[in-house]
């Protein structure tokens, strides 16, 4: 079997399965290492001798093991637990040799599965380089290019080039992007004025000070000069020369204690962009200087915010809006005010600590405004300790709700039972693991905090769901195929509730086993689904997928807390494109 990529660097690593809800695996270490992979590379038919395939798992950036090619251009993996893969080949500046629609080959290997002949033929890349200057012909270093693929009929699909900062232009204002597989390309520098809700990706596509341009020096797209691109080719002269500068404004002001209107020295904040009453992003971070002075520069026009954002110390702001449309603004001044800081311990009735301290580790413990319309600056997380304390800081004043995240969608894995405050009592939460709210978050309160002031001796009881579902899934039919994009997913329904959300999911690995825990006494319907993607091309690192349901099962199932119930659940497969 030959895989054809569309890049020839091809990493081995577990699909990053996107479930919503809780990703309950067996370990790694608990499998047996009984499977293996093996093929062969070619670079223009001859074996591609020394090149090195890398095996990383899933949830790691970090290859996990390693294999260079012999002198026939064959690899080998041994030893390996059963589990999802992609196969990357470090070989860059390579492409496929026939183009096809994946980027990477998915593995699903099954325990003791010997996989062989995952085989990759590669040719060389594509290359294309040239100068950006400004309007005196004066280099312009650091700029990214904006690679645009067209298909059949000249229109740009999804694509993008790999996160690197080897593209952008040097300080000579030359660049040189390779490893581009054969097709039709255009290619731009400069700011992209579409409307984009990420600011700062707007930006990344060159700089502030010029329009996005296309070469040969226009910025209406469907007049760029199309480049040709064949394997090994190199198109070179590929230059623009952007026109005059855009206008630019800056923002300067003074950031003062909000009681004592000292200047606020040293204070970190950061800005974005306001558009459509929406803050969009914070684009960097800078700092006030020795006397509480700020500026902010080359700014184009439109509507900015910024606020305190120091996490060294206790201090918040308002967000405070700009108007830059029609030039700078000066002479800004933004009050610097003291935030609270609420302290206390997480205690659970019943529940070893060793148990207490794995949960905490699953969940976020912060406070938000019970204003709805506040929420979005105003949130402060908690930091645990090993004794289940916890520390709030940056809280700020007015009435505040205690909420609990669990990482498990839509169940109540642990809840706040009640909070007990010192001088103010207890504080029942409204939706436990049996309200008909309930949700994967929980919520106590509001409680009134005042500007600055100090919480201490918080006693937070919370309940926890102990019961665990261990399965495993039969398949009728046929099998799972052995490469390309496959999901099973455990989908828990609670049948109280008469919510249909997932209440708790899992993915289920090759072998057909899956674990789902932190669940709370009760019935439930079990839904298997297996997912067959076809995949999308949108560059030659990344991967979209149009999925399609090859498998349901269902079977209903009663846990009890603190005990594990054992299902096995049959699905029947079917044919991509058949009922």
């Amino acid at each position: 079997m030959t895989i054809y990529l569309t890049r020839a660097v091809i990493i081995i690593t577990f699909l990053a399965f996107v479930v919503s809800g809780q990703n309950n695996q067996q370990s790694q270490s608990e499998k047996p290492n009984t499977a293996s992979i093996s093929g062969k590379i070619t670079i223009n038919g001859d074996p591609a001798v020394g090149v090195q395939v890398v095996l990383t798992s899933q949830g790691s950036n970090d290859p996990s093991t390693r294999s260079t090619t012999d002198a026939d251009g064959r690899y080998k993996m041994e030893s390996l637990p059963s589990g999802y893969y992609h196969v990357e080949v470090m070989s860059p500046g390579y492409v496929a040799q026939v183009q096809g629609p994946s980027l990477q080959e998915e593995i699903n290997l099954q325990e003791g599965k010997k996989l062989e002949g995952i085989d990759f033929a590669l040719v060389k890349g594509g290359v294309i380089t040239g100068r950006i200057s400004d309007p005196d012909d004066n280099p312009l270093t650091g700029l990214v290019p904006d690679v645009r693929r067209l298909d059949e009929k000249g229109q740009p699909v999804p694509y993008s080039l790999p996160l690197i900062t080897e593209f952008d232009t040097d300080d000579r204002g030359i660049y040189r992007i390779y490893g581009l597989p054969s097709g039709r390309y255009i290619i731009g520098f400069g700011f992209d004025k579409a409307p984009t809700t990420r600011f700062e990706q707007a930006e990344q596509s060159g700089t502030r000070h010029y329009s996005l341009t296309f070469y040969p020096g226009v910025t209406d797209q469907s007049q760029a000069k199309v480049i040709e691109i064949t394997p090994g080719s190199e198109i070179t002269g590929i230059d623009l020369r952007f026109g005059a500068k855009e206008n630019t404004f800056k923002i300067a002001g003074i950031m003062v204690d909000a009681k004592t209107s000292a200047p606020s020295a040293n204070v970190i904040f950061g800005y974005g962009k306001l558009s459509g009453g929406t803050y969009e992003f914070f684009e960097v971070t800078s700092r006030t200087d020795t006397k509480g002075r700020f500026k902010i520069e080359d700014l184009r026009p439109g509507k900015y915010f910024l606020k305190v954002m120091d996490e060294t110390r206790p201090i918040f702001s308002d967000a405070v809006e700009v108007d830059l449309t029609n030039g700078d603004v000066e002479g800004l001044e933004v009050k610097v005010h003291a935030a609270s800081i609420i302290s206390g311990v997480v205690v659970s009735d019943g529940v070893p600590d060793g148990d207490l301290s794995a949960a905490l580790q699953k969940i976020t413990l912060y406070t938000t405004a019970d204003d709805q319309s506040d929420r979005m600056f105003n949130f402060a997380e908690a930091e645990f300790r090993n004794d289940h304390s916890f520390e709030m800081k940056d809280v700020r004043p007015g009435k505040e709700i205690f909420n609990i995240t669990s990482s498990q969608s839509g169940s109540a894995s642990m809840w706040i039972e009640y909070i007990e405050i010192p001088n103010v009592g207890r504080i029942y939460s409204a939706n436990g693991p049996n309200s008909e709210n309930v949700g994967a978050r929980s919520t106590a309160g509001p409680v009134e905090i005042a500007e600055g002031q100090n919480l201490s001796g918080v006693r937070i009881v919370v309940g926890m769901a102990t019961a665990v579902i261990r399965g495993q899934v039969k398949f009728e039919g046929g099998q799972l195929p052995a490469t390309g994009h496959v999901e099973t997913r455990a989908v828990l329904v609670k049948t109280n509730n008469q919510s249909e959300n997932a209440y708790a999911s899992a993915i289920v690995d090759p072998d057909g086993k899956f674990v789902i825990t932190g669940l709370t006494s009760g019935d439930y319907q079990l839904n298997i689904y297996v997912f067959s993607g076809v995949e999308q091309p949108s560059g030659p690192r990344t991967k979209e997928y149009v999925g399609q349901n090859i498998g349901h099962g269902i079977q209903n199932v009663s846990v009890q807390n603190g005990t594990t119930t054992q299902v096995t659940v049959t699905v029947k497969l079917t044919t991509p494109g058949k009922p």
